[in-house]
């Protein structure tokens, strides 16, 4: 079977995952982006992802008009801060740890970024999952065939999941002193991975159980 490749290059989901790949690499290789850096984006992609869960969820709400429904938007928002601090302390002791022992201040490397790249990069990521949404959620009412409760619970075990893989490659990479182009590809194949396979499977398993 022949693929267009020009119809699933205009598919908003692939374009994300095409961006994806290559912002990593561009930024490693053309932009002098260390792997903090990379880590960063990581994290602001996360962060854009959570923010239009959000909005999702409250799309879900509002369709069925849940009693418990604004207390799962809540809870959502508090156990993903709750989870993303504590992502934040495991890498920032990481990185401490790396600084005491090649001597880059990485703070100095925040800062530039944030002034050079992040102010356009996050509303760039951000735009790219509303696109995404309306696309793929709002257009097709995708809305009307989700619940708030199991949507919540599918949300909270991504984020854990997320938090677990985080503090894994961390112990990994100081155990093993992995360079930072294959850290960089693993967390690429990782990210793929968990959202074409361990997104798919939480769904329909979750959706599956009586809640």
């Amino acid at each position: 079977m022949s693929i267009d490749i020009k119809r699933e290059l205009k598919n908003p989901i692939n374009q994300q995952y095409i961006a994806e790949i290559l912002f990593p690499f561009i930024g490693y290789l053309f932009f002098d982006w260390s792997l903090l850096i990379i880590v960063v984006f990581y994290l602001l992609d996360q962060l854009a992802s959570q923010i239009l869960f959000a909005k999702r969820l409250h799309t879900i709400n509002k369709y069925w008009n849940e009693n418990k429904g604004q207390r799962y938007l809540l809870a959502s928002l508090v156990l993903f801060f709750l989870i993303f601090f504590v992502e934040l302390f495991v890498l920032n002791q990481s990185f401490s740890k790396i600084s005491d022992l090649t001597g880059i201040c990485y703070n100095d490397e925040l800062i530039e970024f944030s002034k050079n790249e992040l102010w356009f990069l996050f509303p760039l990521l951000l735009a790219m999952y509303y696109l995404q949404d309306k696309m793929l959620f709002y257009l097709p009412k995708l809305y009307e065939q989700h619940l708030t409760q199991p949507y919540f619970i599918k949300n909270g075990v991504e984020n854990l999941i997320i938090l677990i893989l985080v503090s894994l490659s961390t112990y990994i990479y100081f155990l093993f002193s992995i360079p930072d182009m294959v850290v960089i590809l693993c967390i690429v194949v990782v990210k793929l991975i968990f959202d074409l396979v361990i997104k798919k499977r939480l769904d329909i398993l979750i959706n599956g159980m009586r809640l």
